[in-house]
């Protein structure tokens, strides 16, 4: 028998459960649906990638140029530098200007969306990298979005498949990098 899940109304309150009796409720502790919605409910995009490579291979693959270019857009500028920010386009007019705010070598880098579509702007791209039993994990978030949309879906599938690139990049050396978008 499957455990019930804790009650979100106050203890003794028989009140049946409905969207109006939880705003009820967190409202009366401080809390609203809206902030629920954007702190706490919203999740980011996550994927978890075992590779069959070395950590160093991996962060040189999301950390410079040539590495980028291997598995996402090869038109970018990137610089493994803290604080730099550069360009990766997709052809035309459609591009993303991101800073690279955190590097640890071998094993984490962060982005900051800077200039993309708005509903990616001020997000973040992690990327952390660990040994696993008989691999190497990346694990990989995209953070910070406001709401469920049709953009979030199809990042979350987007990345899905720019991951998939990475993988064949770091264990077999395949070039999938885009030259346009889909």
């Amino acid at each position: 028998m499957r455990a019930s899940p804790p009650s979100l109304l106050p203890e003794g309150e028989e009140e049946q459960l409905s969207i109006a009796s939880i705003h009820k409720h967190f409202v009366f502790s401080g809390l609203t649906i809206s902030y629920l919605l954007k702190n706490i409910i919203m999740p980011d995009i996550r994927h978890l990638v075992s590779l069959k490579s070395t950590p160093e291979k991996i962060y040189r693959a999301i950390s410079t140029q040539t590495g980028i270019a291997s598995w996402w857009s090869r038109d970018n500028n990137a610089k493994p530098e803290k604080g730099s920010v550069y360009r990766i386009s997709f052809g035309g007019d459609y591009y993303k200007e991101i800073k690279i705010t955190e590097l640890v070598t071998d094993s984490k880098v962060v982005w900051e969306i800077l200039q993309a579509h708005p509903e990616w702007l001020n997000t973040k791209v992690s990327f952390d990298i660990s040994m696993g039993k008989n691999s190497t994990e990346l694990r990989f978030s995209h953070s910070g979005w406001k709401d469920y949309t049709d953009m979030f879906a199809q990042c979350s599938y987007h990345w899905a498949i720019y991951l998939g690139n990475l993988k064949a990049y770091v264990e077999k050396d395949q070039l999938f990098a885009l030259s346009t978008f889909f």
